[in-house]
């Protein structure tokens, strides 16, 4: 909600629903070569990329692939665009016997966007137009394939790293040394390029994470150590504006035609980074420079300003023991989040073993750890890409849940909005419990709440639920509740009680002892919560929920069962409504 929203240009309106394809106004058309044009067909989908027409898309060999094609052309199961991976003469990279290929998947998680063969390896994009820039410019090194080519497209040389962590590798010795090197793809795609100049370039948020500023400085001594890079006269990192659209790709969606104007000024504003500059500096550097806006991040009370206090706090302890670190961090720190130096030290310290907690891990555990169960992932919804009509969005919910339950009147449009009220609910003062009751069993609650957990985000299903594990679920993630056989559980469960009925208010807060000094600590309790039973609710509860009464279905009144395995249209509606 934060970030700034302009109307899209009519050049790439035009683009919705798959009709009239526009001819890129920007940059180089695509080449229409063999080399780059060898796509599957995409048969009539269009692709719904910001900032990257079609046709480039298309010219670049992307394509939408269901399981049985992708895992026949490159090794993996998935659904989603194919992004394969040439060298820069245009011949596809080959692993193992198989063309190399990442896919965007149509249902990414925070946790997976892309996914692509095991043991593959890392790779570096090369957009089609690559070949067609002249030796001795500016080469932009941008995290993801989609941003280089909406890059390329624009006219600049890009080359589109897995990940910002990507053009670098690091070496272990015998000796247990560490040491980097560039990686070998890039190497040689640098002495193709002879750049004068390279970019690092980053989203707006690389401001709070620490991996990038540690990425820059590692690539600063690799391109100017070697003696086979002398053609680099300056290495520049640059980055959004912290307030504005998240990526490159976005930027050129939203601009249209005044992208390279509002791209040269964020170009012209990079910081050159000095020799033997450290992750700290680089770090504290672009924080600086945009320490306004950072700010006004972490003060937000809402579930963002959480997520972004904790990402600044990790990205300080990731840099804690660097050489004169702390003396970099802790005035910078204590000034951004108001408080005093001395305890940005064990803030720091906390988001850190947040973190750990919360990260899975390939490692197997240790003897000592006796921690049973799986670690709790909720992953969060990308917005759906283009602009959506709200009206008829809620009338595609309301209409998902029509098909698969049999509801009183009006009951469809109460879910409905229920469901988009989860999207925003920091927004409102309230948010008011749904409760989904019946008078006996097999009525439909328990599919009325797999439909909901489709369409909402961070859904968590539980059917046993206590006080200490609630108020710990929506401190550390803001999910949406849908809490299964309450009549089991709830009516003998005060304390569980009284934090569903104080979770309804923007504020609440459980206080508990943490901690081995005991210290006390508050956590949130303010999230939307369904509830679903035989027989009402606890007077209280039932008095803060909207309540819908289910009753079991008369023959041929529900349209189609429910299967929680092919959800296509609820989660492209659950992307829509995040929108």
């Amino acid at each position: 909600m934060r970030r700034r929203s302009k109307k899209p240009s009519r050049r790439l309106e035009q683009r919705e629903g798959g009709s009239n394809p526009v001819t890129p106004t920007i940059g180089p058309p695509p080449s229409a070569s063999k080399s780059v044009s060898t796509a599957p067909a995409t048969g009539g989908k269009v692709f719904r990329r910001p900032g990257v027409s079609d046709e480039f898309l298309t010219a670049a060999g992307c394509a939408h692939v269901g399981e049985n094609e992708c895992l026949k052309s490159f090794g993996v199961r998935a659904e989603g665009i194919a992004i394969p991976f040439r060298h820069a003469n245009g011949s596809p990279i080959m692993v193992n016997g198989l063309p190399f290929a990442r896919v965007r998947l149509y249902s990414p998680t925070d946790s997976q966007k892309y996914t692509q063969r095991k043991e593959t390896g890392i790779h570096i994009y090369i957009p089609p137009t690559f070949v067609q820039s002249s030796k001795g410019s500016r080469l932009i090194l941008v995290e993801g394939e989609f941003k280089s080519l909406a890059l390329g497209e624009a006219g600049y040389t890009a080359l589109g790293l897995c990940g910002f962590t990507g053009a670098a590798r690091t070496l272990t010795g015998a000796d247990g040394e560490r040491s980097h090197a560039l990686h070998d793809e890039l190497v040689e795609l640098l002495k193709m390029h002879q750049p004068a100049q390279v970019v690092f370039l980053g989203d707006s948020d690389v401001v709070l994470n620490a991996q990038f500023a540690v990425e820059a400085a590692k690539l600063r001594p690799l391109l100017f150590a070697s003696k086979q890079f002398q053609f680099v006269q300056k290495f520049t990192v640059a980055k959004l504006p912290l307030d504005g659209l998240k990526g490159i790709d976005d930027l050129r969606f939203e601009e249209g035609d005044a992208f390279t104007d509002c791209f040269e000024a964020i170009l012209s504003n990079g910081y050159e980074v000095p020799a033997k500059a450290s992750s700290t500096e680089i770090f504290v550097t672009l924080l600086k420079r945009e320490i306004e806006a950072v700010k006004r991040l972490v003060s937000d009370q809402g579930h963002e300003g959480f997520r972004d206090r904790t990402r600044l706090l990790q990205s300080a302890a990731q840099l804690w023991n660097e050489s004169s670190a702390p003396l970099y961090l802790k005035p910078l720190l204590a000034d951004v989040l108001g408080v005093s130096k001395t305890e940005v030290a064990g803030l720091a310290k906390d988001a850190a073993n947040k973190k750990q907690e919360r990260e899975p891990s390939d490692a197997k555990p240790k003897a000592s750890d006796n921690a049973q169960g799986s670690a709790v992932d909720l992953p969060n919804i990308e917005p759906w890409p283009e602009t959506v009509n709200g009206a008829q969005v809620l009338n595609e919910v309301s209409s998902r849940f029509f098909r698969h339950i049999a509801l009183p009147p009006g009951a469809t449009d109460a879910l409905a909005l229920w469901t988009a009220h989860t999207h925003c609910f920091e927004a409102f003062l309230h948010t008011p419990r749904l409760n989904l009751y019946s008078p006996e069993k097999g009525c439909g609650k328990t599919t009325a709440l797999d439909v909901l957990a489709s369409m909402t985000p961070r859904p968590l299903r539980t059917e046993s639920m206590t006080s200490a594990v609630l108020f710990r679920l929506v401190e550390a993630w803001k999910p949406t509740l849908l809490l299964d056989e309450v009549d089991a559980y709830l009516n003998d469960a005060e304390e569980l009680r009284g934090l569903l009925n104080a979770g309804h208010k923007r504020g609440a807060k459980a206080y508990r002892c943490d901690g081995d000094s005991n210290t006390v600590r508050g956590f949130a309790a303010f999230a939307p919560a369904a509830l679903a039973g035989i027989g009402a609710l606890p007077g209280t509860l039932h008095d803060r929920s909207i309540v819908i009464k289910l009753v079991r279905a008369k023959p041929g009144e529900i349209t189609a069962r429910f299967d929680s395995r092919l959800t296509e249209k609820e989660t492209e509606l659950c992307a829509k409504l995040a929108r």
